[in-house]
Protein backbone atom coordinates (compact mmCIF):
# COMPACT_ATOMS: atom_id res chain seq x y z
CA UNK A 1 0.00 0.00 0.00
CA UNK A 2 2.63 2.31 0.57
CA UNK A 3 4.44 1.94 -2.65
CA UNK A 4 1.20 2.92 -4.24
CA UNK A 5 0.79 6.06 -2.67
CA UNK A 6 4.80 7.17 -3.02
CA UNK A 7 4.06 6.33 -6.65
CA UNK A 8 1.31 8.31 -6.89
CA UNK A 9 2.58 11.40 -4.93
CA UNK A 10 5.54 11.15 -7.83
CA UNK A 11 3.03 11.26 -10.23
CA UNK A 12 1.64 14.27 -9.12
CA UNK A 13 4.62 15.88 -8.37
CA UNK A 14 5.98 14.99 -12.35
CA UNK A 15 2.11 16.30 -13.41
CA UNK A 16 2.58 19.68 -10.61
CA UNK A 17 5.75 20.48 -12.25
CA UNK A 18 4.69 20.54 -16.22
CA UNK A 19 3.88 23.66 -17.91
CA UNK A 20 2.32 24.48 -21.54
CA UNK A 21 2.23 27.45 -23.11
CA UNK A 22 -0.13 26.85 -26.16
CA UNK A 23 0.48 30.86 -27.34
CA UNK A 24 3.86 29.14 -28.81
CA UNK A 25 2.02 27.54 -30.89
CA UNK A 26 2.32 28.49 -34.82
CA UNK A 27 -1.67 28.32 -36.44
CA UNK A 28 -2.11 27.54 -39.75
CA UNK A 29 -3.89 30.53 -41.08
CA UNK A 30 -0.72 32.54 -39.47
CA UNK A 31 1.49 30.34 -41.91
CA UNK A 32 -1.04 30.78 -44.64
CA UNK A 33 -0.99 34.67 -44.59
CA UNK A 34 2.73 34.88 -43.93
CA UNK A 35 2.37 35.93 -40.21
CA UNK A 36 5.90 33.89 -38.83
CA UNK A 37 8.51 36.87 -39.51
CA UNK A 38 10.84 37.73 -36.85
CA UNK A 39 9.06 40.80 -35.66
CA UNK A 40 11.14 44.58 -35.92
CA UNK A 41 9.59 45.85 -33.29
CA UNK A 42 7.78 46.02 -29.93
CA UNK A 43 4.11 44.27 -30.61
CA UNK A 44 1.63 43.26 -28.14
CA UNK A 45 2.88 41.62 -24.72
CA UNK A 46 6.15 41.24 -26.46
CA UNK A 47 9.10 44.01 -26.23
CA UNK A 48 10.94 44.84 -29.41
CA UNK A 49 13.68 42.56 -30.14
CA UNK A 50 17.37 42.98 -28.78
CA UNK A 51 20.78 41.34 -29.21
CA UNK A 52 21.11 38.30 -26.90
CA UNK A 53 24.73 37.55 -26.47
CA UNK A 54 23.73 34.74 -23.59
CA UNK A 55 21.88 31.95 -25.68
CA UNK A 56 23.61 30.35 -28.36
CA UNK A 57 22.62 27.23 -29.97
CA UNK A 58 24.83 24.44 -31.81
CA UNK A 59 22.83 22.93 -34.86
CA UNK A 60 24.63 19.81 -36.11
CA UNK A 61 23.87 16.91 -38.81
CA UNK A 62 25.67 13.30 -38.24
CA UNK A 63 27.61 14.76 -35.82
CA UNK A 64 29.28 17.87 -37.66
CA UNK A 65 27.82 21.69 -37.53
CA UNK A 66 25.52 22.56 -40.21
CA UNK A 67 26.20 25.13 -42.57
CA UNK A 68 22.70 25.25 -44.18
CA UNK A 69 18.79 23.73 -43.14
CA UNK A 70 17.40 22.04 -45.54
CA UNK A 71 13.58 20.91 -45.78
CA UNK A 72 13.30 17.35 -44.89
CA UNK A 73 16.80 17.52 -43.16
CA UNK A 74 17.68 16.16 -39.55
CA UNK A 75 19.19 17.82 -37.51
CA UNK A 76 20.60 17.97 -33.87
CA UNK A 77 19.84 21.15 -32.08
CA UNK A 78 21.27 22.29 -28.40
CA UNK A 79 20.49 25.55 -26.91
CA UNK A 80 22.62 27.18 -23.93
CA UNK A 81 21.02 29.82 -22.29
CA UNK A 82 24.17 30.67 -20.23
CA UNK A 83 22.50 31.15 -16.39
CA UNK A 84 19.52 32.62 -17.50
CA UNK A 85 16.51 30.55 -17.06
CA UNK A 86 13.93 31.40 -20.02
CA UNK A 87 11.33 30.47 -22.14
CA UNK A 88 11.75 30.02 -26.06
CA UNK A 89 10.60 29.48 -29.04
CA UNK A 90 13.36 28.32 -31.47
CA UNK A 91 12.64 28.69 -35.04
CA UNK A 92 14.73 28.59 -38.08
CA UNK A 93 13.75 28.84 -41.96
CA UNK A 94 15.74 27.51 -44.34
CA UNK A 95 19.10 28.76 -45.18
CA UNK A 96 22.55 29.48 -44.67
CA UNK A 97 23.94 29.65 -41.31
CA UNK A 98 27.06 31.97 -40.58
CA UNK A 99 29.61 31.33 -38.48
CA UNK A 100 29.20 32.58 -35.08
CA UNK A 101 31.40 35.18 -33.46
CA UNK A 102 31.92 35.15 -30.01
CA UNK A 103 31.55 38.48 -27.95
CA UNK A 104 34.64 37.55 -25.59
Amino acid sequence: MARIAILACCCLLLIASTSAYPTFWVLEEEAVNDCLAHPEESEGRHPAPVADRTTTFQVTTDGAPATALCPGGQYDVVVDFGNSPRRALLTASAGTLGRATSPW
